[in-house]
C-alpha cells in the first residue's frame, strides 16, 4: 500500500479464489477522495490501456489495470468463466485497500492465455450462452454509460455495439470512431480524448 506521499503509481496484488492477481494502480495527485476507474484488458490483453490510465490520472482520476488469473503473471489458469469473479475481487480490493485518494463509493468499470484455442472457444461459447450484454446493459442505468466502437473492428462487429446502444438505459452516449480497429491501435489519442471529455462532463 502506498504512503500518503505516494509517487503516482504503485504495484498491487490481491486474491481471487486463492489466486494472486497482479496489477498497477495509477494514483492522481493528492490524497483527497477521487473517483477510480477499473480498466479491464481483453484477451490476450496485448492492449492494456496504460495510456488511458495515465490520461485519466492527469485529469484527477485514479485507475487500476490488473490481470485476470492466468494472464501476464497472475496466478491460476485463464478461464473466461472466472473473469467476473476476478473483476469482483478487484473492486473489493479497491474498496477495502485503504489507498490514499481512492473513494470506495466512486468506482467505475470501463489476456496472455494459459489455455488452448479449443478450450478458449468452448469457454467463450459457454459465457456467451449465459450472459447476453443486451439483456443486462439496462441495469447500468441510472449510472452514466459510454459505448465506443470502431467501425473497422474485426473481432466484434460495430452492429453489436449498435444493439447494445438500443437496449441501454439513460443516461448513455454512443460513439463510433471511423476506421478504428478492435484495439483502437491508430486512434488511441482520439479514444483518450473522448473518454476523458465524457468523464469531465459526467457526474460520477
Amino acid at each position: 500500500m502506498p504512503s500518503a506521499e505516494h509517487e503516482g503509481i504503485t504495484g498491487v496484488t490481491f486474491d481471487s479464489d486463492g489466486h494472486r492477481l497482479l496489477g498497477t494502480l495509477y494514483l492522481a495527485r493528492g490524497c483527497t477522495p477521487k473517483p477510480t476507474a477499473l480498466l479491464l484488458h481483453g484477451c490476450p490483453g496485448l492492449q492494456q490501456n496504460a495510456d488511458l490510465a495515465v490520461a485519466l490520472r492527469d485529469r484527477g482520476w485514479n485507475s487500476l489495470v490488473f490481470h485476470y488469473r492466468g494472464c501476464w503473471g497472475s496466478g491460476g489458469d485463464y478461464d473466461l468463466r472466472t473473469i467476473p469473479r476476478d473483476v469482483t475481487a478487484a473492486v473489493d480490493h479497491l474498496q477495502d485497500g485503504g489507498y490514499p485518494g481512492v473513494d470506495p463509493a466512486r468506482l467505475e468499470l470501463t489476456r496472455f492465455l494459459a489455455t488452448t484455442p479449443a478450450e478458449f472457444i468452448r469457454q467463450r461459447d459457454e459465457v456467451t450462452g449465459h450472459l447476453v450484454p443486451v439483456d443486462v446493459v439496462r441495469s447500468i442505468s441510472p449510472r452514466p454509460l459510454l459505448i465506443v466502437h470502431g467501425t473497422d473492428d474485426r473481432w466484434v462487429p460495430a452492429e453489436h455495439a449498435g444493439r447494445l446502444r438500443a437496449h441501454a438505459g439513460q443516461p448513455s452516449h454512443y460513439v463510433e470512431i471511423d476506421g478504428a480497429n478492435h484495439d483502437f491501435a491508430w486512434h488511441r489519442g482520439q479514444l483518450r480524448e473522448l473518454v476523458c471529455s465524457w468523464l469531465d462532463g459526467t457526474d460520477v
